[in-house]
């Protein structure tokens, strides 16, 4: 990492996600546009699929992430010469918990069906005119693959690096809970539930 004496550090993000005081998030990103579409379409692929697929959503906050990153640059003698994973400690979180999370919020997605017949119903009602799903089905099966963090070819990053720049693992733990989503998903637009 010192090439030509000059020392340096790697930083790695991880999945950068909403903002935990406001929501902004990327619209367009693939994480939001999957939630955004099984919202839309009240269906998400089953439970059993997505786990046996090993589907996983993995979020690293950005204004937690610039903090982190922030933090490594004013105390540079704990990142130096170091790869730091800046990826939230919390880990990644299974898919049908967050799609579960999404009905206990209160929006309705009470159907259930095949990856398969998920993808073709999001491709169908994307060409009829929804360009959310059309965007989301067009980039589906690329990301499907990406989604499988939990499976024996994914996993985690060590953020062993990142936590002695934090000061402790707990400092490297933004939790992505309902509220979190709810704030993320209605700044991209979708109606929050009553």
């Amino acid at each position: 990492m010192q090439l030509r004496g000059l020392p340096g550090a790697i930083l790695r993000p991880g999945n950068m996600s909403g903002s935990t005081k406001s929501g902004v998030w990327n619209a367009n990103d693939f994480y939001a546009l999957f939630l955004l579409a099984v919202i839309d379409l009240g269906c998400a692929p089953a439970a059993e699929e997505m786990d046996r697929l090993g589907w996983e959503m993995d979020l690293t906050p950005v204004n937690w992430a610039a903090k982190c990153i922030a933090k490594s640059v004013m105390e540079p003698g704990k990142s130096l010469g170091k790869v730091m994973h800046v990826q939230n400690g919390q880990g990644a979180i299974p898919m049908s918990k967050v799609v579960s999370m999404l009905s206990e919020i209160g929006w309705s997605v009470t159907k259930r069906c095949s990856v398969a017949s998920w993808s073709k119903l999001c491709e169908e009602k994307g060409r009829a005119g929804n360009d959310g799903l059309l965007k989301c089905s067009i980039a589906f099966d690329s990301f499907a693959a990406y989604f499988a963090t939990g499976s024996a070819t994914g996993g985690a990053f060590d953020c062993t690096n990142m936590a002695d720049v934090m000061g402790g693992k707990k400092e490297c733990v933004c939790e992505i809970d309902k509220e979190y989503l709810k704030k993320c998903l209605g700044w991209c637009g979708v109606a929050l539930p009553e």
